[in-house]
């Protein structure tokens, strides 16, 4: 997806959806992006890339999809595809520990109870664009 963001400043990002998780156990996630390239052999990541802080998921039903935007520079009108976009996904699950923080602006990953925090890599190849 390619989007002109505030003040006119064009985004790219990539959605991946989470199998089996259940948004009512979600309080937060984030995506660190360790890799992106395109297939003109650019790199795509993102400048504050290892800075990516935990959001409170979107709004939606308990039992709805799980749907995370991982952001990137945009690519080149001549770029096709991504060649590759790999990195983690970190999941802030509070009710695995009772003394677990609320999930809000400033969630700092390092204070956190290491049972509620899930991660997960990804590897993406090949991904067309828009």
């Amino acid at each position: 997806m390619r989007a002109r963001g505030e003040a006119g400043k064009a985004s790219c990002a990539v959605e991946i959806a989470l199998g089996g998780a259940k948004r009512s156990e979600i309080a937060a996630a984030r995506v660190v992006v360790k890799t992106a390239v395109d297939d003109l052999g650019t790199s795509l990541l993102p400048d504050d890339a290892a800075a990516s802080a935990f959001a409170p998921l979107p709004a939606g039903e308990g039992e709805a999809p799980v749907v995370l935007a991982v952001p990137l520079k945009v690519a080149s009108r001549k770029a096709t595809s991504l060649r590759e976009v790999s990195g983690e996904i970190e999941l802030y699950v509070p009710g695995a520990d009772p003394s677990a923080p609320a999930a809000g602006p400033g969630l700092d990953p390092k204070r956190l109870p290491p049972n509620t925090v899930r991660r997960y890599r990804f590897s993406l190849k090949d991904v067309p664009l828009p």
